[in-house]
């Protein structure tokens, strides 16, 4: 870069200032292409100095959602804030590794046995979902069919060629 001033009268003392540049390396990206994106003004993603505010943006997609970030630094561990932006946290004098975790989604499926009608609807968080992570909460809402009763409600999981049967919990 060329900086320029107007020479003014007398005798003039140029001093050029510098920063550290500290790396930002990532980890927690696989082979789907899951990315985290390091935002700074005026630096280039990858590098930052001391005291400028980074903010990560984890990229999710339908087979991983979005599990958990830490920034790491020599022996130190932080929780970035979570902001409208992403995570942020102030760049220490310091190079930085970002480990961001992600769960996998699995496909929810439904039918109905014994009886002609549509298939129950599934929720997860509230939502009408068809993925799910491990772990999550999942609300079965059979369709009423009138003259029948609903006997049970049976998932069977794929991986463990387990069948669990519930009952109505309200």
């Amino acid at each position: 870069s060329k900086y320029k001033f107007i020479m003014p009268e007398g005798v003039v003392n140029v001093v050029a200032n510098y920063k550290k540049n500290y790396s930002i390396t990532t980890e927690g990206i696989d082979e789907e292409g899951l990315a985290v994106t390091a935002l700074a003004p005026t630096t280039n993603v990858g590098v930052a100095t001391k005291g400028t505010t980074i903010t990560i943006t984890p990229k999710e997609n339908e087979s991983y959602k979005f599990s958990s970030i830490k920034i790491i630094y020599g022996n130190t561990v932080i929780t970035p804030t979570k902001s409208s932006q992403g995570y942020a946290f102030t760049m220490p004098a310091s190079d930085v590794k970002v480990s961001v975790s992600y769960m996998k989604n699995y496909t929810l499926s439904t039918s109905v046995k014994g009886v002609t009608a549509d298939a129950p609807s599934v929720t997860a968080d509230n939502q009408v979902a068809a993925v799910a992570y491990k772990g999550q909460s999942i609300k079965v809402t059979p369709v009423t069919v009138e003259d029948y009763d609903i006997s049970s409600v049976i998932v069977k999981n794929a991986a463990t060629q387990a069948t669990i049967t519930t009952t109505n919990s309200g």
